[in-house]
């Protein structure tokens, strides 16, 4: 189940759990312009460090936060290398004989902080919010009800999916399906097809009970949420930090 730690994660008792979704949204969101309308890497690295240190401190792992941000990093120093190694037009060095370029360091070094800034601003927000929040939190952005409500319905069968897999997988192990020498791609395949023969089964059986309850294809899920005044803290605290990295950009690099 660790595919699915982002919303257990966010359900901790950190204090960012408690702050209204919108809250984190608008913060994640300015972190994210701020980062992106940068020309120099020291903003999105400090949006970055930033974003870190608030799931740090609201309990979140920095093990979990590496791992979530390993992509990102690795993305950005393959094209940080490509961009140090291809782009330019006078060499200023060599690196096993390959020339690198000034230019290309530079644009290269503002790709990867870039990457890494934006991934950070995006899991700041994951990890910090549990899935119903967000699925609210589209309702309040006014997206399409029935999309939101498409996603929610996904997100929570990915789950029973997970479950379904998993199960099968059990007997078929039982069965000796996966020992040494069995015939692997066919076993595979065998999974694959009951899998999506029991979904399609457990989809019917939700569809009927859900027309027994009373739907209709009419979205369901409500987009009333009301301020707290115990959010305003945590929104001045937030905001405070979103204008300095503003402040930041406005300034220059």
């Amino acid at each position: 189940m660790s595919a699915f730690a982002g919303d257990i994660t966010a359900r901790r008792r950190g204090w960012l759990a408690r702050v209204d979704g919108r809250t984190k949204f608008l913060f994640a969101f300015v972190l994210l312009g701020a980062v992106l309308a940068s020309k120099g890497p020291s903003t999105p690295a400090l949006a970055a460090g930033a974003a870190a240190a608030l799931l740090v401190s609201s309990r979140v792992a920095a093990a979990t936060i590496i791992m979530r941000l390993l992509p990102a990093v690795l993305i950005g120093m393959a094209l940080f290398t490509a961009y140090t190694f291809l782009v330019g037009s006078d060499p200023t060095g060599h690196v096993f004989g390959a020339p690198t370029y000034r230019e290309g360091f530079d644009l290269g070094l503002l790709l990867f902080c870039r990457i890494v800034g934006a991934a950070a601003c995006l899991l700041f927000l994951v990890l910090a919010t549990p899935a119903a929040e967000l699925v609210a939190l589209a309702r309040w952005l006014r997206l399409p009800a029935t999309l939101v409500e498409l996603l929610a319905l996904a997100y929570r069968f990915t789950f029973l999916l997970f479950e379904e897999l998993v199960r099968i997988q059990e007997a078929m192990q039982a069965r000796l399906a996966f020992r040494r020498g069995a015939p692997r791609l066919r076993n595979l395949g065998v999974l694959a097809g009951n899998l999506f023969i029991r979904a399609y089964e457990r989809s019917r059986r939700v569809a009927t009970a859900m027309r027994a309850r009373g739907y209709a294809g009419r979205p369901v899920i409500d987009r009333r949420w009301p301020f707290s005044w115990r959010d305003l803290p945590a929104l001045a605290f937030l905001g405070a930090v979103a204008a300095l990295f503003v402040w930041r950009v406005a300034e220059g690099p």
